[in-house]
């Protein structure tokens, strides 16, 4: 990342670390499902045609997906920032509304002075 010593890279590098750590915690997670590594997750393979959609499990994954999609938008705006700076009003505002709440919003903005 070069940014011509436009902000502090040292806190931007934090945060580069943090949204890797989240995301390498969220890979960790849903990779259970697939590779079934852990015994605690066999009991969630079924054939295809048993599965059947529970309430449960769907609001797990939605809540995943939202991880993963506020992971992706921080990357974004972390490493297309040039970019992301010159987007107009309401397509910054849907991008940090996708982003969740887990502390990354705020330390983007101590780097960067807004997103």
């Amino acid at each position: 990342m070069t940014y011509n010593n436009m902000f502090d890279s040292d806190k931007l590098r934090n945060i580069v670390k943090k949204v890797i750590a989240i995301w390498d915690e969220e890979y960790k997670e849903l990779s259970n499902f697939i590779h079934t590594t852990n015994e605690l997750y066999f009991e969630l393979i079924d054939y295809i045609d048993e599965i059947t959609p529970q309430p449960d499990n769907l609001e797990y994954v939605r809540n995943r997906i939202e991880k993963m999609n506020s992971i992706v938008n921080s990357f974004n705006i972390l490493f297309f920032f040039s970019d992301y700076k010159h987007f107009s009003d309401e397509e910054k505002t849907l991008i940090r509304l996708s982003i969740e709440n887990i502390g990354l919003k705020q330390k983007m903005i101590r780097v960067f002075g807004e997103i």
